[in-house]
Parts: structure tokens; sequence; C-alpha cells
């Protein structure tokens, strides 16, 4: 099953890079929620468009029937255990060594057979017989698929995987055309834009990538220049192959870190702060729904960038904006956060910005600031406020940091691939004659319910105080193991009561549910992430109270898992109640298993 996985996916890929294969999500002419990189233009055909559930349906039913063996391997073991609690605990802190493993072998940029191959190894020593043998061309077809085309180079960051054309200088992001590295005089007038009517500014560039901003900012006077870059591929790429060398100049100085991070920290201000699009074609967590940069486009984020700016200094927003709806959320922000209206530009210059469809495909330019520019050699005007009358759109804000949705509501797209899902479910747990809802355990269902929703909504709350880099991932969730270990070792040493770790649990998630961003933001980030992870203490001190005593550990082990995956699906809601409001969720879910224990 691993390979035949791993041969669907090749398939998928193969075709897609050939130009053969086409994915379609959602509706591209008025779409709920935006997806970058999948709306491709009517002058370049292709034979297959392909809807993204199909493909989500073979990658899934394949890795579920892979994990199924493994699930029911590890089931076996944990009917045989003797001492169940310290089998557990041992299993948790080989999750935590696999989490830990993964982010060192992130950190030195190797690729997917790399990544794959303890887990591979483990696997052939697990089945020590013929069978293993098949690991073999799992690891070759990684390798083929890890090769890059002829005048390509290819590289990993933690981020994505990044690929460069060299004669051109094109750079793709996870398969999609992301940048273009070009001298300061072909980058375009939407560049030189932020930097009219000032001289010498002090510049911050958010999304620096390969340093074309850096480049116009220090063609047009920059003083001195900050340039924020997360990727260190981007930047390095930048540095070895951009035509002006914009890294090599004694007035930049290059950070790696999350924007938004960035602007927390820093005390220092700006005559001009510059979002350098800044779309990371990357979801910050692959259990939620937050991307990447989500949290540099809410209200506390623009705010953070205005106590940032000196007198008379600007906030320039530059992005090819997929439709009009965004750049209205935009603007509408910037006017909230600064109290005018800003400018709002677009090129080519005949574009417009409208409700519904796109800005005619132009590069949408958002300028905010106590003293805008009064002119300016672009000209589609100023956002008129009727205009912004015209569409009801919710403010993104740190608690909502969904940008790229449209409204409150859960995305129909969403909803099918979830009903998809759970159908593939149905049918896996058929084709195995697995005995599911006989041998359900509702009260380790809802402890699993409630553990998946404390991590998914925890990582996405904590992104706006640590950032979202990927040392901020390991951490979180090597902090969320070892806080169910702690709790699991915790109920080993000491046959602890029912009701006082449920008590326990109400009161840690009272405390969750108060400490919204700001009171976050204000807080020692070690002591922010206590108060998110308290709840699992005592999640993981009942859970391991409760194994010790059924009488069927793997099925209660195999519900506590379908409970994860239900709580995984449950994050969707988080669209509609906010991510604190999630707490009230995580409530639900062990009310449900206090009432089934």
């Amino acid at each position: 099953m691993l390979l035949a996985t791993l041969g669907a996916a090749a398939g998928f890929h193969l075709l897609h890079a050939e130009g053969l294969l086409a994915v379609r999500v959602d509706d591209a002419a008025d779409p709920e929620r935006l997806f970058f990189g999948t709306v491709w233009p009517a002058t370049q055909p292709r034979r297959l468009a392909l809807p993204i559930e199909a493909s989500l349906l073979v990658v899934f039913v394949g890795t579920a029937l892979v994990c199924a063996a493994l699930g029911q391997r590890l089931g076996g073991l944990f009917a045989s255990a003797p001492h169940r609690i310290r089998a557990y605990a041992v299993h948790l802190a080989g999750c935590v060594s696999g989490v830990l493993a993964f982010a060192a072998l992130s950190s030195t940029g190797v690729g997917p057979l790399v990544w794959f191959a303890p887990a591979l190894g483990l696997l052939g020593w697990e089945v020590r017989r013929r069978s293993a043998l098949l690991l073999v061309p799992c690891a070759a077809l990684v390798l083929v698929l890890e090769q890059p085309r002829e005048g390509w180079t290819r590289a990993w960051s933690p981020y994505n995987r990044v690929d460069h054309l060299v004669d051109e200088r094109l750079v793709f992001a996870n398969g999609i055309g992301h940048q273009q590295l070009v001298d300061e005089g072909r980058a375009g007038e939407a560049y030189a834009l932020p930097y009219a009517d000032l001289e010498a500014p002090r510049v911050l560039v958010i999304g620096a990538g390969t340093g074309n901003d850096v480049a116009t900012a220090l063609a047009r006077g920059a003083a001195h220049l900050d340039a924020v870059e997360i990727d260190p591929v981007l930047a390095e790429l930048g540095r070895a192959h951009h035509p002006d060398r914009p890294y090599a100049s004694s007035k930049v100085r290059l950070v790696q870190d999350d924007g938004r991070a960035f602007l927390e920290s820093t005390d220092a201000t700006y005559d001009v702060i510059v979002y350098g699009l800044v779309d990371s074609l990357t979801l910050h967590s692959s259990y939620g729904s937050v991307r990447l940069e989500s949290y540099l486009f809410t209200r506390e984020a623009f705010e953070a960038a205005r106590a940032r700016l000196a007198p008379g200094g600007r906030l320039v927003v530059t992005n090819y904006l997929r439709s009009g709806w965004l750049a209205l959320r935009i603007a509408g922000t910037l006017e909230e956060v600064f109290g005018v209206a800003p400018s709002v530009f677009t090129l080519p210059e005949r574009a417009r910005v409208v409700a519904d469809g796109p800005p005619d495909d132009g590069l949408t330019v958002v300028v905010a600031g106590a003293d805008p520019p009064g002119t300016l050699p672009l000209g589609s005007g100023a956002l008129r406020a009727a205009v912004l009358e015209q569409v009801v759109l919710p403010t993104p804000t740190d608690d909502w940091p969904y940008p790229y949705l449209r409204a409150r509501a859960v995305p129909t797209q969403n909803l099918r691939a979830l009903g998809l899902l759970a159908a593939a479910a149905a049918l896996v747990a058929l084709v195995l004659r697995a005995p599911v809802a006989a041998g359900l355990d509702r009260h380790f269902l809802f402890l699993g319910a409630g553990f998946a929703l404390i991590e998914t909504t925890s990582l996405a709350r904590l992104a706006a105080v640590l950032g979202t880099t990927w040392q901020m991932h390991a951490a979180v969730i090597a902090g969320v193991l070892v806080t169910s270990l702690v709790g699991t070792a915790w109920a080993g040493a000491a046959r602890l009561r029912t009701v006082p770790l449920y008590l326990g649990l109400a009161a840690a998630l009272g405390v969750s549910w108060w400490c919204d961003a700001q009171v976050l933001l204000a807080l020692p980030s070690g002591v922010a992430a206590a108060l998110l992870f308290a709840p699992l203490l005592f999640s993981g001190a009942l859970f391991a109270g409760s194994l010790r005593t059924c009488e069927r550990p793997a099925a209660a082990l195999g519900s506590n898992t379908i409970g994860v995956l239900l709580g995984v699906a449950l994050e969707a809601l988080t669209v509609v109640t906010g991510l604190r409001g999630a707490t009230l969720l995580v409530a639900a879910a062990y009310a449900l298993s206090f009432r089934r224990r």
C-alpha cells in the first residue's frame, strides 16, 4: 500500500509538471476562499481538470491503509502489554523523539529521502520479512521524484520545496510560480511607489524574498533597510543570484524571522514598511486553516505596523490579490487602524477594484499612513467608501485570522472534503472488516477529540505570539506531547480520582478562554504556552487512568485515535467560532467524555 500510494502521488505530480493535469479548487470566478496557484489562465489549456477531492481521496485512502497496518500492530502490543501506562508513556516518548528528529532534519535542508529514511528503516526492522524489500522501490521512487529537471536547481527549506530555473531566474515554491529575480530597472512602477516624495527613508521590508523590493528601495535612496524573510532558501537565492546583489549592501540587515514576530519585538521606527508580496503558498499547519502569513493581515498586525511608523510614515501592501473582495478587506482593515481611507492603486492603470471578481488581473497596491502620497505615478485613485459599503466583510483579527476566507462560515469545499474523507474512512474500515461501531469506546473517543482540538487551536493561537517559524511548530507539538506525557506519568505514579481531574480540566479551560491574543502577547512566551497546554496535563492523566482499568485497551486506543480525527475535523468550525471560541468545543468534548466514563 505504501508503494501504491507513492506511485499515485508520483502520477499526479508528473502529470501536473508536464501540463497535462490541472487541480480545480472552488469557484475561480467568485471564490469563498482564495487558493494561490490553482487559477490557470485560459491561454494555457490543460487536458484534464481534476477536482481536488479526487486526488485527496486517492492519497487519503492509501495513507489510511498504510497507517491501519501500523495501528493493528500497535493495538496488539497494547492488548498484550503487562503495564499499559508504562507502554503508553513509551509510545508518547517515541512521538516526541520523532518530532524532534524531524525538526532537526528540517534545519539541515535535506530532502524527503532523508526525512523518510529513519521511518523506512524502522519499518524494515519491524517487518523483518521479504516484504521489507518493497521498501527499496519506495525509496527509489522518492529519490526519482526528488531530482530537478535539467536547467533547474532544487532545495528544501523548512517551509517549501524551492525550484530555481537558473537561466531565467524564476523561482517556484511547491511547484507554483513564486518569484523572479529582476534588476531594479525592470521591477516596475509598483515597486517604486512606496518611496515617492521621500528622501533617505528608513525602510522595513516584510517578506523580502529574493530581494526585488530591497534592490528598489536601495535605488530610491534608502538610508537603512531591515529585510525580514522567513525562508532561508529564498534569502540565499537572492544573496547568490540576484543581479543587483541587494543583500550585499552595508545598508541592509537581513533578518530570518516571521514578519509578525519581528513587528512585535522590534523597537525601531521606519518611514516606510512594505509587505513584499507576502503570499507563502503554505499552510501554517496541516491540521488547521491558518496560512503561514495570515497573522500579517489581522487588525492587530496592522496596529503593530502603525506603531513602528515614524511621523509621516506609510505602510504599503502590494500583491496580486486574486479577487476584489480581498483588496476591499485589506483597505477596510487599514481604514479601521489608521482612521483614514487608504489609497488603492492597480496595475495596469486601466484595472479596477470591485467587490466581485479579480482586480482585472492587476497588481494591487494599498498605501496607508498619516501622510499618503499626493502625486503618484499610478492612477486608479483612492478607494471610495461607497464601494466598501457594497459588501460586508468580517475584519481579520488575531482570534479570527482568516483573511483569505470571504465570510465567517465553513466553505462548501471544506464540507465536501470532510464528507468525502468520512466516507473513505468508512470504506477502509469495511475493507479491513474492522468492527468500528461495535468496538467504539465513546469515553476515549471524546478524550481524543478534546486533545486534538487543544493541539490544533493552541498551535494557531501561539503563532500570533511566537511567530510561524518551523522552530515554533516543533516546540509547540513537542510541548503538547510532553505535557501529555507528564500527565500520564502523574497518573501512573498515583491513583487519581476522576472528578477532581475533570474539575482541574474545567478550570484550565476557563483560563485558556480568558487568554485572548492580547493577553498572550503580554505574557512571556513560555507562560503563554503553559496556560494553553495546561488542559492537556489533566487530559493525559484522565486518559492514562482510564487506560489502566479498561477491559479492551486496543479498542480504547483505536477509539481515541478516531476521536483525534473527529477533533481535527471540528477544527474547521473555528472559522465560525474563532480560535478562542473553540474552547467551547473542547469543553463539550470533555463533558461528553465525563458522561461516558
